[in-house]
């Protein structure tokens, strides 16, 4: 699986927030960011895109009181830069709670 067909996505929102990306996860082929507020941490991950569609996932990393937070997404990758906007708004709105 390749992230060849949606890497000019991911790499324009990156850009466009200003977010760090990262490739690599294990020595495998990933997709990350991590968004902070305080003492919090969220990821927004990325899947290859399988049969026309990607998976996103926006989870907690580190929480106050250890709260579980967890959202994914399936979308066709040309929907895939609205669904990365969404999935920064949701992350935020965990950090506005």
């Amino acid at each position: 699986m390749s992230y060849e067909v949606v890497d000019s996505t991911i790499d324009a929102w990156v850009l466009k927030h200003r977010f760090t990306l990262y490739h690599e996860f294990g020595g495998r082929p990933a997709r990350f960011i991590y968004l902070s507020s305080g003492n919090e941490c969220c990821q927004i991950s990325i899947e290859p895109p399988l049969l026309g569609e990607v998976l996103i996932h926006a989870r907690d990393i580190e929480t106050f009181e250890d709260e579980e937070m967890q959202m994914d997404w399936k979308v066709l990758t040309v929907e895939l830069e609205h669904a990365l906007e969404n999935a920064v708004l949701a992350v935020k709105q965990w950090f506005d709670r």
